[in-house]
């Protein structure tokens, strides 16, 4: 009758535990000592060490494209501007391609109507910013903020744009 215990010269296998944390062990040398291929080899590690999520469970999850949906339509070409900046003694320009999305069809189209309109309110919004107005993220993303709030209220379509994208953002 066979031992229940193992003879201590065969080899047991090491535990899943164990063998799980070995290739990322590897991999985050491989990354302090400055190796390109830890660096490379990494997420793929990383991955066959998480656990298999259950179907049901993954269908939960939202995927990074499920959680940030297209918000609107986007007009069909960019409102161009060419703006002074309102600063004294500085001769500097904005030059600015801006991508307006619009909650729905109904709404670009009246959008689009009314194209002459939204730029000239571009123009006015952009034209009274000085240079620390627009230089920076929080400036860009407030900027964004101001032209959709201002246009939506100038227009009398409340939440007709949804979104603002600057395109292009030059300043000289």
């Amino acid at each position: 009758m066979p031992d229940a215990t193992p003879d201590s010269t065969e080899e047991t296998a090491p535990s899943p535990a164990r063998r799980s944390r070995r290739p990322l062990l590897i991999a985050l040398a491989c990354v302090a000592a400055g190796s390109g291929i830890g660096a490379v080899a990494l997420p793929g590690v990383v991955s066959r060490l998480e656990p298999a999520a259950a179907p049901a469970e993954a269908a939960a999850k939202p995927t990074p494209a499920q959680e940030t949906p297209p918000k609107g339509v986007p007009l069909e070409k960019p409102v161009s501007v060419m703006v002074n900046v309102a600063d004294e003694n500085a001769r500097r320009v904005l030059k600015a391609d801006i991508v307006l999305e619009a909650q729905n069809d109904k709404a670009r189209a009246a959008i689009e109507e009314r194209l002459a309109e939204v730029k000239n309110l571009l123009i006015s919004v952009l034209s009274e910013k000085r240079l620390h107005d627009l230089e920076g993220k929080e400036a860009k993303d407030g900027l964004r903020r101001e032209i959709k709030l201002f246009i939506n209220e100038r227009l009398g379509i409340p939440d007709a744009i949804v979104a603002v994208y600057f395109d292009q953002f030059i300043i000289q």
